[in-house]
Order: structure tokens, then C-alpha cells, then sequence
């Protein structure tokens, strides 16, 4: 009994590697194999267009060792009771994560059985009436495979190593003695290791449960059912393309949409700003309305004109002392209202985002600011360079928003 959980532990053990022991290839390409821009994000099964109905089949051809336990296999050494094995699979890979295949494995078991076996050679336990036995099988079988790594952290066509489990159900036939029919439940674990883009290494372990009296054994009296247990490697051969290509494609360049946010919040504050001077302007003209309306019957005295006080703001982008198309549009505006008033006198004053740079980076920023904006009034719109003066106030966090820092002035 020790030795059959021994051997159970060996099959299962490679289910609990740490997943460092997973070399994953960090390269452009591996051996003339898949490109990397079609690896998956960890953590997560993504769906995958259907593939063609001769993509992904693969034939493996393997042969190693294998152990028959019957009623009578508990009382002789276990070396001795090793025999030969074969196995041939066919089957295809549907997606990524789950795949089918048939497998017809066998050869030989040896071992010990009762003396009304049909098959029975020498002698080796009067006692017990043990004789040695030796019979050949075939267990042809439909299995259901998982890729467990591409389950588990995504899937990577790069990835050198996999653990395949694999079950199923088969139908085995014992010949050269019994000659019994039997329905197998079967499981395994296989190795795969990656070498080129359709030729992979396995190192398969098999198990398979099979009804008592296989082997020609008494069926009273004993466990209800029989086991085998094998182990082999070999080599498996991709026909045609062994590619999945994803169906539903991943945003990959957070930063630009990052970007894209930003740009709108500042045109949204630039909006809002807008909205307000309006504003203003709209309750200056109603309070002038009603003033019309009291002084209806009483002379009209008409006002001498006065400039604009109200300061303007234009925003700009982080790191940037360029002027856009709505800029340009305020700065036309208060152009005119400085052109209509040659004696009045501006200020132009920069300002950059404090968290962002160093001071004096920013204190160079906010100037260049100042001076675009004072260069455009100038050289774009014609007011006098007399009436204007720039001032650069270098990084500042008046508001909370970064974003709204980075700003020029007019007042």
C-alpha cells in the first residue's frame, strides 16, 4: 500500500511546482516560433476566434514502463512486476484551454496471480498458490485535455513548459492468456515541453481503474476493482497551424488614454470659464436693461467708455507653451478691447503646474508662456508693445487640479 501511494504522489507531485519553475521566454521570438504580441494578459481567459477545422491536430508517439495491480500483484517485488509499454494519440486542440484526444497505449503486464489462472507460469508461493503471470492489453481511450498553466495564468504561445491533465473513459482488451474485455476509467498528467513551433517532448503518467478479474484473477473475496499505472515519454507533432488568435483585441496604451482624459478635463475647465464670463456679461446686460427702463422719460446721458477689467485666463498643456485655436480666439477678443483703450496698460502673467517639475524649470515655463502669449497679441493682432508687460510666477498649486496651474493671465 505504501509503495502504491508512493507512486500516486510522484504522478501528482508536479501540481504543486511553484509557478517560478515556468521558464517564460521574454523575447521577440523563440526558435522561429509564435511572436510575443500575441500573449495574453495573466489571470483571465479571453475568448478566441474559432479555428479552422484543420488547425491544431497533433499525433504523439511515446513508449516507457508499466505496472498491473491485481489481487495477487500485493505479495511479489514491485522491480519485477515493470513491464513494457507503447502508446500512439491523435487528437486536437480547440482552443487555448481545452482540447480531445484518442490514445491506444499496452503491451505487457507481469506479476502474480492464483493458480486457476488460465496464463500462469511458475510456482512462487505454495502457500498463497502464487504464481508468476505475464499477459498482453490494449486500452484505446478518449481523453479530455486542460492546458492547466494557460488556464490558470493566461495563455502564452512563448511558454517552454506545460502541465497537461488529462481523463477519460476507454475499452481495454487482455489477450495472450485471459482474454477479457473490460470499460477503463483513465487519468494522467502530462510534461509538455516546447521546441520548436510544431514539435513538443512529453513525459506522460497514467493511471487507469478497470473492473476485477482482468488479469483472469478469482473475482470473491477481493477489491472490486483492478489499476494500472504507467509512465512514458516521447514526442508530439503539430499538423498545419498550432496558432489561436485572440477575438476580442485588449487596450494596451493606458497612458494615451490617460492623456486623452487629461485634454478633455482641461477643455471642460476652459468651457466652464467660458460659461462664467458670459454669465457675467448676460446679468450686466439685464441690470443695463432696467436702468433703461427707470430712465425712460429722463435724459440719456451717454457713458464715456471704459475698458474690460475682468482678467482672462487661457490654459495650456502640461510642459507646453504653445497657443491652441481657442486660445488664439480669447487673445483676438481682449486684442480689440486693448486697442480700443492705447493708454491702458496689461499685465501678462505665467504660471506652471507645481507638481510637476523643478522650479526652475517652471519658472522658465511660466515665461515662456507669458512671452507667446504676449508675442501673439503683438505680432498677430497689433496691439502696441508699449501697453503690455509679462511677468513669469514660475510653478504654483493655487487650485487643486494640476492641470488648471498651467495657465497665463490677462489682467
Amino acid at each position: 500500500m505504501k509503495k502504491r501511494l508512493l507512486l500516486l504522489g510522484l504522478l501528482f507531485s508536479p501540481l504543486l511546482m511553484n509557478a517560478q519553475d515556468v521558464q517564460v521566454v521574454e523575447s521577440e521570438t523563440v526558435v522561429g516560433y509564435i511572436p510575443q504580441q500575441d500573449q495574453e494578459p495573466s489571470n483571465r481567459l479571453v475568448r478566441y476566434n474559432r479555428n479552422r477545422f484543420g488547425d491544431n491536430w497533433f499525433i504523439s508517439i511515446g513508449g516507457g514502463g508499466q505496472m498491473f495491480f491485481g489481487p495477487g500483484d500485493k505479495y511479489g517485488g514491485m522491480k519485477k512486476r515493470i513491464a513494457p509499454e507503447v502508446d500512439l494519440s491523435f487528437g486536437k486542440w480547440f482552443n487555448p484551454y481545452f482540447g480531445l484526444r484518442i490514445q491506444a497505449n499496452g503491451f505487457q503486464f507481469k506479476g502474480y496471480g492464483y493458480n486457476d489462472n488460465a496464463y500462469i507460469g511458475h510456482m512462487v508461493n505454495p502457500q498463497l498458490g502464487l504464481y508468476s503471470k505475464l499477459f498482453y492489453y490494449m486500452n484505446v481511450h478518449a481523453d479530455f485535455m486542460m492546458d492547466l498553466f494557460s488556464l490558470v495564468d493566461g495563455y502564452r504561445p512563448n511558454r517552454v513548459y506545460d502541465i497537461v491533465p488529462t481523463f477519460g473513459v476507454g475499452y481495454a482488451h487482455a489477450f495472450g492468456g485471459p482474454k477479457k474485455n473490460a470499460v477503463t476509467g483513465n487519468f494522467g498528467l502530462i510534461h509538455r515541453f516546447h521546441v520548436t513551433r510544431n514539435f513538443d517532448i512529453n513525459i506522460e503518467m497514467r493511471g487507469a481503474l478497470i473492473p476485477r478479474g482482468f488479469d483472469g484473477s478469482p473475482i470473491a473475496g477481493h477489491a472490486k476493482v483492478n489499476g494500472m499505472l504507467s509512465a512514458s515519454a516521447g514526442f508530439t507533432f503539430y499538423i498545419n497551424n498550432k496558432k489561436f488568435k485572440r477575438a476580442n483585441p485588449v487596450v494596451s496604451d493606458l497612458y494615451n488614454y490617460e492623456v486623452a482624459v487629461m485634454n478633455c478635463q482641461e477643455q471642460l475647465a476652459q468651457s466652464n470659464a467660458m460659461v462664467g464670463q458670459l454669465a457675467g456679461q448676460l446679468e450686466c446686460c439685464q441690470n443695463a436693461a432696467d436702468s433703461l427702463a427707470r430712465l425712460a422719460n429722463k435724459p440719456v446721458v451717454v457713458p464715456v467708455a471704459e475698458p474690460v477689467s475682468s482678467p482672462l485666463v487661457l490654459f495650456f498643456k502640461i510642459n507646453s507653451a504653445e497657443i491652441n485655436a481657442k486660445n488664439m480666439i480669447n487673445i483676438e477678443s481682449i486684442s480689440n478691447e486693448m486697442k480700443k483703450f492705447p493708454d491702458r496698460k496689461y499685465t501678462i502673467i505665467g504660471y506652471a503646474d507645481k507638481a510637476t517639475g523643478t522650479p526652475a524649470f517652471n519658472k522658465q515655463l511660466s515665461e515662456k508662456r507669458a512671452q507667446a502669449v504676449y508675442d501673439a497679441l503683438v505680432n498677430d493682432f497689433g496691439v502696441k508693445s508699449s501697453q503690455l508687460k509679462t511677468v513669469g510666477e514660475g510653478g504654483q498649486s493655487m487650485f487643486a487640479k494640476p492641470y488648471l496651474n498651467r495657465a497665463v493671465v490677462i489682467e
